[in-house]
Parts: structure tokens; sequence; C-alpha cells
């Protein structure tokens, strides 16, 4: 029975941490790369599972370039200019933005700042994404004889060639409109080198195939939500277990584990955070950035605009927000989670508990009442706030807290062993 009850405190009272979910309104322009398999809807999927959210539209005719999106497809223009995108990607035509430079100078750069252009106007708050595609499977013999021999440019003759202007292209584009990437090509390269049975390609060798699609949905949650996509879900989409495992392995590997190098997160406003929890005491991490203020929402009446406050909950569910500003932009972004909060360890009287303190409520003087054989390591004294009042290391068998108003106080008793007790006294 005193295994029992140990093993329960423990599960009660050792310090959790959780991060918030998060929505966002994405719009995706491109083509066959985006709407095959429904890339958009995979990204939603996968997020739901880690319980975020993401609700997309989609503007992606076959073959589309992204100058033909701004030129001559209105819906493109219509989409953007309907405003309210927390992200817009943009993704050309597989083959373009590989094309020798004087191409891609008038035919790809251009048009990437163009659509950025529409997006900031419409969209002030928005950040737009690159979506970097991969190489064809083996090669594109055709593009490869014809610009081999009529511009010397052989970067269409093995798929290592084209990857990898492909990458240097989009994250040129990125750089010059301050954009991030998601690196859905560097995925697919970094699962070729190092799971050779999982196919990426559909029989054409050039489209995804589930599992290309799997890798690039994860390439752009990851980017969107910067979460480590190895431990936030376990959506495998059409997938066996090992394989999905493995490009989750692979886009946290690319992409999470460096998410500066593809711009992700050095430009835009991101609301974010995580809590530990010691008891009832909520301790916030705002881990934001590119905000000024912050607007805590505790879901139980209370708020905060400190940047990493100390919570008091009582018992039952509730939901956390975080609203950070930006107010140089003037935009906001909102993160949020559900915080459940168990019933406390806690006595108010010697039968109930093993360590206890009396009289309460007391005057000033406090008893410390230990029947265990454990020794007494930290008394911590928090405020109904939640804010850290009195602290005593190795405490005596009598507190004097004759200093303090009269209110109502936390009192948390810890262990050498790492235990935690918790009472609640009241000052007069």
């Amino acid at each position: 029975m005193r295994l029992f009850t140990s093993l329960l405190l423990l599960c009660l009272l050792t310090a959790i941490t959780a991060t918030a979910g998060k929505k966002v309104n994405v719009l995706f322009i491109g083509n066959s790369y985006t709407y095959g398999n429904n890339l958009p809807q995979i990204v939603a999927d996968i997020a739901n599972t880690s319980g975020d959210t993401v609700v997309w539209e989609m503007e992606a005719p076959g073959g589309m370039t992204l100058k033909e999106h701004f030129e001559s497809n209105p819906a493109t223009l219509t989409k953007i200019m309907k405003g309210g995108w927390d992200y817009v990607v943009l993704q050309d035509q597989s083959q373009t933005p590989a094309l020798p430079n004087d191409f891609v100078a008038t035919g790809f750069f251009p048009f990437v700042r163009k659509l950025d252009s529409v997006i900031d106007k419409y969209n002030p708050c928005a950040q737009t994404i690159m979506y970097m595609t991969w190489g064809r499977k083996y090669s594109d013999n055709l593009l490869c004889q014809q610009y081999t021999i009529n511009f010397n440019w052989p970067h269409y003759c093995s798929y290592t060639a084209m990857d990898s202007v492909l990458h240097l292209r989009y994250m040129m584009a990125a750089d010059s409109i301050k954009a991030a990437v998601s690196p859905v090509g560097a995925v697919w390269r970094y699962i070729r080198k190092n799971h050779t049975g999982i196919e990426l390609y559909d029989a054409d060798e050039s489209h995804p195939s589930a599992a290309g699609s799997y890798a690039g949905a994860l390439s752009f949650y990851t980017a969107m939500f910067r979460k480590d996509p190895t431990l936030t879900n376990s959506y495998n989409y059409t997938l066996n277990t090992t394989d999905a495992a493995n490009i989750r392995a692979a886009a946290k590997k690319v992409v999470y584990d460096s998410l500066l190098h593809w711009h992700i997160g050095q430009y835009e406003l991101a609301s974010h955070f995580t809590y530990s929890n010691a008891g009832p005491f909520f301790t916030f991490t705002n881990l934001s950035v590119n905000a000024t203020s912050y607007k805590w929402y505790f879901g139980d009446g209370d708020s905060s605009t400190l940047q990493n406050p100390v919570h008091n909950y009582s018992k039952g569910l509730h939901i956390a927000m975080l609203i950070a500003t930006n107010a140089s932009t003037n935009c906001k972004d909102t993160s949020y989670s559900k915080i459940s909060v168990p019933l406390l360890v806690e006595g108010n009287n010697h039968a109930k508990i093993a360590i206890d303190v009396y009289p309460n409520p007391t005057s000033g003087l406090l008893h410390i009442k230990n029947s265990t054989q454990e020794k007494i390591k930290s008394i911590q004294l928090y405020s109904i706030q939640g804010r850290l009042v009195q602290e005593y290391p190795n405490p005596p068998a009598v507190i004097d807290l004759r200093s303090l108003s009269s209110g109502t106080y936390m009192v948390r008793i810890q262990t050498a062993s790492g235990l935690s007790y918790y009472h609640t006294i009241s000052m007069r």
C-alpha cells in the first residue's frame, strides 16, 4: 500500500511539460507537385493528430509556372487578395527553376518577387514559404540533350545535378524576398541516400508517390509549426509504420534540426510556449519570436502581460492562450494549449498526510510535523498568484511568517528523495 501511495504521488506531482497547439491559414500556389495526393490535406492531417490545425486552400493547375500564375491565372491573385493567410506557399513548375541563368533571371525570380509583393500588400502578417522541389529520379533526358548542346548547361543530366541547382535557386529566391523555405527536395535527398527502400517517386519518375507526398507534408508541418515531427505525431498516412517513422526522422534531421538554415522563424512573428508544473503552479515559458508584447489568458478568468508568467490553477481542464504582438507591424499571433490539473495531494491534519503544517489558519508561526523518515530538503512559500514569496533551504521545525500579509498561500515541502507535499494555508 505504501509503494502504491508513493507511485501515486510521483504520478500526480512530478513536473510535466507540454507544447501549445496552433491554428494556421495556408494558401498553396503551385501545380501537380502540390495537388498530387492532395499534399495540403496531408499537412492538415499531420497537424490534426499533433493538436494543431491547418485551414487551407489551393490553386494548382497542372504544369503551371509562377509566371503563369501571376500573368494569366486570375484565380491565383484573387485567392491571395482574399487576405487572412498566415502562410502562402509558392511552388514553380518542376523544371523551371533549374533552367540556365538567363532564363531564371527573367522567368523565375521576377515572378517570385511579384507574387510576394501581392502577398505582402493583402496579407501584411503573412509569411511566404518557398516549396523547394526535387530532381527527376535519374535525369531529364530531353532537357539534358537540349540544354547541354545549346547552352552548355548539363544540370538536367542527373538527379544530383538537377536537384542541386533546384536547391540553390529556391534558396536564392527565398533570400530575395525574406521568405522561409520548406526544403522538401532536401528531405527527399536525405531519404534517397539513407533509406533506399522507400520509393518517393510515382511511376513517371517525376511526381511524388504517397511516401514522397508524406515527406513533403512533414517538411511543411515542421516549417509552419516548428515542432519535432518525431515527437508530435504518429500519423502514418498510407505508409507502413517503419517507412513513416523513417520519413519523420528524416524531416527532423533535415528541417527541424536546422530551422534557421531554411529561414524558418527568422522573419515571421510566431506565438509559441511550453509549460511545466509543480502541483497547482504552472510556469509558462514563452518561446515566441519577433514579438514585442504578450497577453496571456489562462482559461480560468485570469490573465497576464508578463513574458513568462507563473499561474496557480485549480483542479480541472483549462485552455491557456498566448497572444504575441509585434508593435511595428501591428500583427498578432496566437497559440494555445489544453491544461488538465489533477487533484493535488493535500492534507489538513496529521492523519491525512505524512508531512503536515499547523495551525491552519495561522497568525504567523507555522509548525512543520514530519512523520516520515525522510529529511525535508526545502520549503517554498507561494502566493495564490503563483509567485515565490519565501524559500527555506534546510528549514527549521517552526517557520516565522509574521512578516507576511493576510491571505492565502501555498506551501510546498520537498524531501531529499524528491517527493513534494502541498498545503494551502491562510494567514490571518
